[in-house]
């Protein structure tokens, strides 16, 4: 192919060159999409519904920048790792097999592995995953022009930044985070309050009354037995495809972000697809297979809080002793603790919504958790906090510290020297296949973090008689931590514990070690030589900077109402 250049549109670029199932790539049933694969932006969100063909629409742009530019690299980052294999095999093998990419772009000399694809043009996509901070370290390496990450729902924000960083050597630095809706703590959604928040807007040629699908009541006559999609307001036919992109809060001109549901595409608004979507309200609606919960966040992408918090206040007072109106200054005496154990958390940070969490319980026959003592660390540095440790550790006699490894590393070797190497052990969150097990090559506790959290969360759940601390008014900045997790479920269907980044869970983890030490104490774990999966996070953390667009300018608006007027505008001007 002559080298010549050629100025197109990306998305009239991709659909003449690729090819999807044999057919030409095409956005007639996804028209939404046309102006998200034209933007190159600083930082762009998308924010959706399942099956919107937003895993189509990335693989595409990537495929499409990759033959469109000259020493071009995009970089495709997920959770997991079984989420960008099957996005490499699933929607770019297909792409990189077009016809005209075939012809011009590939030769023998490129590469088509699974997490890294090349061309002739010398541009090359790579794929990788990371959760959190501790993963990022596996693609700090990767020089990329693009970064798309993508199910972002799982990811933890503070991994962010370290990500982000690959992109610091290129002139073009293109962001482009999407995933599915969850509840409102939520990364995504933390992310999607910083958008410039687009909306697709169809304009009724009956009433000339602008729908926006922005809220579930508000999505086109949805919960009405009616064949098609029809206008709000007066319930005539509306096409969802002659609709436009209009920014509602407009003055946010450096965050790009498009909410995408189910219902702005044609694609899903065929009879058949409709009565679908209406039988997935009415199972909602009678608690179905479909919660209101699951509607909201995977039809129509909307964040959520109707799944609610995991612990309730009910439950931490039910759990609190209101005679004991302190703490304990010692061990009590005639007490039948069989262990005494310290669980350790350490911040992550210098952040005010970040602690180190010490807490002292001791254990009954019954496994019974008795909390003699907790504190919470700010504003003294690290040798004062371990002094500390120190010294409650011979006031309560303790047996042994359990203590949070993940960024606690020096910690515990300080105090490891201090009290003996048998005295600390260091716990680190993994995804395992057993609850607890002791690593031999790397001497650690490896505890799966959401079954250590679930062992906690079911104590409390059966009151002072498995569970029990002072009186709430004494613990309740302590129990506020334990009410701020709630549970998600991930892309990959499995089940994590969450928490809002400004407030934080630390005291909770402190109680998880605890109870992973007297676990170990007692011989409830499994020897193992395997090193299966990474840390979780420990604490969250907001404070990354979204570097400003590159020359982007959002379209004007001149008169936004919140009601039913929006003033028209071509959105590619």
């Amino acid at each position: 192919m002559a080298d010549a250049r050629v100025t197109a549109k990306a998305s009239n670029f991709a659909q003449a060159i690729l090819t999807l199932k044999g057919k030409p790539l095409s956005f007639e049933r996804y028209r939404p999409w046309e102006l998200i694969y034209d933007l190159m932006p600083n930082f762009m969100l998308l924010i959706a519904g399942r099956q919107i063909g937003k895993s189509v629409s990335l693989g595409g742009r990537s495929v499409t920048q990759s033959v469109a530019r000259k020493h071009f690299n995009s970089l495709y980052v997920t959770p997991f790792s079984e989420q960008a294999k099957r996005f490499s095999k699933a929607y770019l093998d297909p792409f990189m097999d077009s016809h005209l990419v075939k012809k011009y772009f590939k030769d023998n000399s490129v590469t088509k592995n699974v997490l890294e694809k090349s061309f002739t043009s010398g541009s090359r996509i790579y794929l990788s995953y990371a959760q959190d901070e501790k993963d990022a370290d596996r693609i700090r390496g990767i020089m990329a022009d693009q970064l798309m990450y993508d199910e972002v729902q799982d990811v933890i924000l503070s991994a962010l930044p370290a990500i982000f960083e690959t992109l610091s050597a290129s002139d073009y630095g293109y962001k482009i985070l999407s995933g599915t809706a969850k509840s409102t703590s939520n990364t995504i959604e933390l992310l999607w309050q910083t958008t410039c928040k687009f909306e697709w807007v169809m304009k009724c040629p009956h009433c000339n009354y602008y729908n926006i699908p922005d809220t579930y009541e508000n999505c086109l006559s949805i919960c009405r037995d009616i064949r098609f999609p029809v206008c709000i307001r007066c319930s005539k036919a509306i096409n969802v495809g002659m609709g436009q992109w209009v920014a509602t809060r407009p003055s946010e001109r450096h965050n790009i972000g498009f909410h995408l549901p189910q219902i702005i595409m044609s694609a899903n608004t065929s009879e058949k697809k409709w009565r679908e979507m209406h039988h997935k309200v009415e199972q909602a609606r009678t608690f179905g297979m479909y919660s209101p919960a699951k509607l909201s966040t995977e039809v129509f992408g909307i964040s959520t809080d109707l799944a609610g918090k995991t612990l309730s206040v009910k439950d931490a007072m039910q759990c609190c002793n209101e005679q004991r109106t302190g703490y304990y200054e010692a061990v009590p005496e005639g007490s039948n603790y069989t262990h005494i154990i310290m669980g350790i958390d350490w911040s992550v940070s210098s952040s005010v919504k970040s602690f180190t969490v010490a807490t002292v319980f001791g254990f009954m026959p019954s496994g019974k958790m008795d909390m003699l003592y907790s504190e919470k660390f700010q504003g003294i540095d690290i040798i004062q906090q371990i002094d500390r440790m120190e010294a409650l550790y011979h006031k309560y006699r303790c047996d042994l510290i359990a203590s949070d490894r993940g960024v606690g590393v020096v910690q515990v070797q300080t105090l490891q020297a201090r009290l003996g190497f048998d005295k600390v052990v260091p716990v680190n969150y993994v995804s395992a296949k057993v609850a607890v097990r002791w690593d031999r090559q790397s001497y650690f506790i490896a505890a799966d973090r959401t079954r250590a959290i679930d062992d906690v969360v079911m104590k409390i759940k059966h009151g002072i008689e498995r569970f029990e601390t002072p009186c709430y008014d004494l613990t309740k900045n302590m129990w506020k931590d334990a009410l701020n997790i709630y549970e998600e479920e991930t892309s990959v269907h499995t089940r994590v514990y969450r928490h809002h980044p400004d407030e934080p869970d630390d005291w909770i983890h402190s109680a998880v070690f605890a109870l992973v030490g007297y676990k170990y104490s007692i011989g409830q774990f499994v020897f193992s030589d395997e090193r299966d999966g990474g840390p979780a996070d420990f604490n969250i953390h907001t404070g990354f900077d979204l570097q400003e667009d590159s020359g982007l300018l959002l379209p004007q608006v001149s008169d936004y109402h919140t009601g039913e007027i929006y003033d028209e505008y071509n959105l590619y001007d």
